[in-house]
């Protein structure tokens, strides 16, 4: 399967792309794939992104890790609950760690598991942001106002997740 990334800094970002993505193979058959996008409003909002970039390609390698181990294979929601989980206590963490301010985690992200034998694909939305899937477009538009992952960190994860 090819799969090509193509990233431009937007026309009001001066100094950084504000955009990052991450792409790992889980187990034999799905393919994780996310796009993060920076708060502009956000302190630094680039690096949000990026970090989230980092962490998702960390679990995607240890789940992949410990699904060739353990021969055990996931529903592709599993998969995407447990990245999310994952990804929220790392960024809780990591945010605590680095005595990082709320407005230096904002980055909307577009998370999906792919399963190639099933050509299905299981996506979460957590922000805005525009999914192209056989040409036909979902925008998720918040007025400007997306509700960034970043808002919810001092939050249980499961009383946050049940409602997206």
């Amino acid at each position: 399967m090819k799969k090509y990334e193509l990233s431009i800094i937007g026309e009001f970002h001066t100094n950084h792309n504000e955009d990052s993505s991450a792409i790992a193979e889980i187990g034999d058959e799905r393919i994780l794939i996310a796009v993060m996008d920076g708060c502009s409003m956000g302190k630094e909002s680039h690096f949000a992104s990026t970090l989230m970039a980092k962490v998702i390609r960390k679990i995607g390698k240890e789940i992949s890790y410990k699904a060739f181990a353990e021969r055990t294979e996931k529903k592709t929601t599993e998969y995407l609950e447990e990245i999310m989980s994952r990804l929220f206590q790392e960024l809780k963490q990591l945010k605590n760690q680095l005595h990082l301010e709320r407005e230096e985690v904002l980055s909307t992200l577009i998370l999906g598991i792919l399963d190639k034998s099933k050509k299905e694909i299981e996506l979460i939305t957590i922000g805005d942001g525009l999914i192209s899937c056989n040409r036909k477009l979902y925008e998720y538009e918040q007025d400007d106002k997306p509700d960034y992952l970043g808002y919810h960190l001092n939050e249980d994860f499961e009383g946050w997740y049940e409602i997206q």
